[in-house]
């Protein structure tokens, strides 16, 4: 497939110190807070800036689906964007202190609606951090029901 970027080899393990940490990736859409008073929060990635897929795979999928998923990372804007995410929690875990920070941290992924870009980015992600030696993943998917939601309210582009 022309302009596919496959995904980058595994990281190198990190050091020891960071066994048994664990964190907490959470999709949303742009207008949802979370509560995290105490968690240290590493990562908050907005995707709403990153292109939509066309309107046949926007409908059918959501961003746990593989066919998206190579949909997104297929153009470059979202390989860099992933791999500039992966830098800033690759730097957070180095400074990462287990006595101060506590043993678990949190990354957000946004996008308007926190269905697909979010949802296929934070599991690209995710999966990339689970291969680290002593990091632990944990996934939560916070979806706002809208009445009548379709992607185009949020001004997807058709193609």
């Amino acid at each position: 497939m022309a302009g596919y970027y496959p995904p980058p080899p595994p990281r190198a393990r990190p050091p020891p110190r960071r066994r048994g940490v664990t964190i907490d990736f959470i999709t949303c859409s742009l207008n949802y807070r979370p509560n995290l008073r105490s968690t240290p929060r590493i990562l908050d990635l907005r995707c709403d800036n990153l292109p939509y897929p066309p309107r046949g795979i926007l409908l059918r999928y959501n961003g746990m689906d593989r066919e998206l998923s190579e949909w997104f990372f297929a153009r470059r804007e979202y390989c860099v964007t992933h791999d500039r995410a992966l830098d800033k929690i690759d730097d957070a875990l180095e400074r990462w202190q287990p006595n101060r920070h506590g043993p678990r941290l949190v990354a957000i992924v946004r996008c308007k609606a926190g269905v697909h870009r979010s949802v296929a980015m934070a599991e690209r992600l995710a999966r990339e951090v689970r291969r680290w030696d002593g990091v632990r993943i944990t996934m939560r998917y916070v979806v706002i029901p809208f009445p009548s939601w379709s992607p185009y309210d949020f001004g997807a582009e058709l193609e």
